[in-house]
């Protein structure tokens, strides 16, 4: 066949075409099927999760504001049961219900720490035993049915009037407790105690000195307790943790609360703590109503709670506290029990410059 055969051209031209038919419906299929498959490999990923609007994390600023130039005024009432059980079964019960008034106010700061002065100005007193019920009022003496010394009201009253200072460190706690550098002050009546020359005996000393020792009045005064760490800024669920010391019937203890936040309304705050480790002090020595000398206690232990009610602004309007514990304890050679329930109710009253 020569070069112009037409039957060969057709056959090689029917062939190129067909063959350029081929390629064109395999692209086009291509084509139609790249979604599919580009849907099949999408779904073979791990998802990833679209943007979200995740809200701001609730946080709260906590604080004790104490207010330069602001006096601010509580009553503190402290209600004591006490039940001792002696060795041989025979029970002692009674109660003491005592009203603290007190002032206090910041006078500045002295290199980060705040000093708060304070004083006790005046105080109810009531102790009950049985059919019998003693009453002081420092400001009513005819509501007085006490004559003579007894011992368990000096240990209640001997720091009333006179000043002291709280040095509250930047951290929340009372990291010392000193006088006012004033005639009649703390420091004043520890040395007149002290004095060689005091017409005191040695109990009646012990008694004093046990009634302005740091311990007790931070039991009165310390109104937020330390549980507020300084400046906190916390989420809104978040627990934390502070050691704090408590006096109980005039026996010192150490503790461990848990607290939080349990509510937020009208700028007002609601903080709960809860006791995980109360202690009594070791290796101390106490005067206790009915025993005639100085007791020792051995251990104890005990739960409690505290409730702080406070303002956005750092005003501390009340403080409830409520504590069961009981000791084990001997004088000389004569062991005995106890089981002492004791609620604190601190209010604030009010609140002047000066």
């Amino acid at each position: 066949m020569g070069w112009y055969d037409v039957s060969r051209l057709d056959s090689v031209s029917v062939k190129r075409c067909t063959l350029n038919l081929v390629k064109y419906v395999q692209i086009v299929t291509i084509l139609i099927l790249m979604p599919v498959l580009c849907s099949t490999q999408e779904t073979g990923k791990l998802p990833t999760s679209a943007p979200q609007n995740t809200a701001p994390v609730k946080k709260y600023s906590l604080r004790v504001d104490w207010k330069d130039g602001v006096v601010h005024t509580y009553s503190v009432t402290e209600k004591t049961k006490v039940k001792r059980i002696y060795r041989d079964k025979l029970e002692k019960n009674y109660e003491r219900e005592t009203v603290y008034y007190l002032s206090m106010s910041s006078t500045g700061m002295d290199k980060g720490f705040t000093k708060l002065r304070c004083v006790i100005d005046s105080l109810t007193y009531k102790f009950t035993e049985g059919n019998t019920v003693l009453i002081y009022d420092s400001y009513d003496e005819k509501k007085t049915n006490i004559k003579g010394e007894f011992p368990d009201l000096t240990a209640t009253f001997a720091c009333m009037s006179h000043q002291f200072e709280f040095k509250i460190a930047p951290t929340g706690e009372v990291a010392s407790v000193s006088g006012v550098g004033e005639n009649g002050d703390i420091d004043w009546l520890k040395d007149y105690i002290n004095d060689p020359e005091s017409p005191m005996d040695t109990l009646q000393k012990t008694l004093w000195l046990s009634c302005i020792s740091p311990e007790n009045l931070k039991m009165i005064a310390d109104i937020p307790k330390g549980i507020i760490a300084g400046k906190m800024q916390i989420k809104a669920d978040s627990i934390w943790t502070r050691t704090v010391g408590m006096r109980l019937d005039g026996v010192n203890f150490v503790d461990t609360l848990k607290s939080e936040v349990v509510s937020f309304a009208k700028s007002n705050f609601v903080i709960s703590s809860v006791s995980k480790a109360l202690q009594p002090v070791a290796l101390q020595s106490v005067r206790m109503f009915g025993i005639p000398g100085l007791a020792d206690v051995i251990s104890g232990k005990g739960t409690g709670t505290v409730r702080l009610d406070m303002t956005s602004g750092g005003t501390v309007k009340k403080a409830e506290i409520n504590y069961s514990a009981d000791i084990e304890a001997k004088y000389k050679l004569e062991k005995f029990s106890e089981n002492i329930q004791t609620t604190v109710l601190c209010t604030l009253i009010g609140q002047y410059k000066w």
